[in-house]
């Protein structure tokens, strides 16, 4: 049985529909989106990273750190989009 999934690496359906952007992890490996400088687990200085932000509540965000298709770090985060 072939495993039909959108995209290699994605996981659930809160990693398809999602607000997705791409950064790169500065020095120290943190990423930032706005103003706001998220220390990403995993990643090295340097790396291209994907994230995608899927809305919980009007307050909560839940953020996913891909890099190359491998899922990176999970955060739960108090942001305005």
């Amino acid at each position: 049985m072939v495993n039909k999934r959108a995209k290699s690496g994605f996981i659930s359906n809160r990693d398809i529909f999602t607000i997705k952007h791409t950064r790169r992890a500065d020095s120290y490996g943190n990423i930032s989106l706005n103003t706001l400088k998220i220390k990403v687990n995993g990643v090295n200085p340097c790396d291209h990273v994907e994230i995608g932000i899927y809305v919980l509540t009007r307050e909560f965000s839940k953020l996913r750190f891909w890099r190359e298709d491998e899922l990176m770090d999970i955060q739960k985060l108090k942001i305005n989009i």
